[in-house]
């Protein structure tokens, strides 16, 4: 879990990995409560996540169902790779795909 602040300042929140089989639904599940979790700062603010990335390039149709999903909590697909780190945009046609560098 990665924060971001002014002038792309970044800092390490928190690590976790969610094992299983992402073709299996609880997988997924467990994924979303985790980023349900509340971070509290030093002054007692208490921050959620509002945006996270989904790697669609393994078990895509799995990542992209969860995405639709979750769209409007802050999930976006991405697609790892030469187009790392850059959500995938639509086109007219409705297709996704990676943005032109």
């Amino acid at each position: 879990m990665k924060g971001w602040g002014a002038g792309e300042e970044s800092w390490l929140i928190d690590y976790w990995q969610e094992l299983g089989d992402p073709e299996n639904d609880d997988v997924w599940f467990k994924i979303w409560e985790a980023l349900q979790h509340r971070y509290t700062r030093a002054d007692g603010t208490e921050l959620g996540i509002k945006t996270f990335a989904v790697d669609t390039n393994y078990c895509s149709d799995q990542a992209y169902k969860f995405v639709r999903a979750h769209y409007t909590q802050g999930a976006r697909a991405v697609r790892g790779g030469r187009h790392r780190r850059q959500a995938l945009a639509r086109g007219a046609d409705g297709a996704r795909r990676a943005p032109a560098d």
